[in-house]
């Protein structure tokens, strides 16, 4: 971790191939969501910390209702986005969704959350 930083570096990382496509070995998503995000992650039933070392199968559930929770209503989260304008609902959705979906597609994928 960079001293000083102000955001959680969060990595999936599948370590063999897909045996689908025969890709994908290797870094399949990464982001660095602020940890003014904290508040609206928990309001969606999660703490990204704890994501840290499960697979993609362990999060992709999780993620899965998070994301439904989150669109469902809009504005309940929007009323969570940091005053400073570092973390908002609009910018964080793109990637989360992104995130679930590398979960769901990767399942034996490593999640790591520092």
């Amino acid at each position: 971790r960079r001293r000083g930083s102000m955001s959680y570096d969060v990595t999936v990382t599948e370590s063999v191939a897909c045996p689908a496509c025969g890709h994908c070995k290797g870094e399949v998503f990464e982001f660095s969501p602020t940890y003014n995000l904290r508040p609206m992650f928990h309001a969606a039933g999660f703490c990204l910390r704890d994501f840290n070392g499960m697979t993609g199968a362990e999060v992709a559930p999780v993620l899965t209702v998070a994301v439904a929770s989150m669109e469902a209503d809009p504005a309940k989260f929007r009323a969570l986005d940091a005053p400073n304008g570092w973390g908002t609902y609009d910018d964080i959705m793109p990637y989360l969704r992104r995130f679930r979906d590398a979960v769901s597609a990767h399942p034996a994928a490593s999640v790591v959350v520092t």
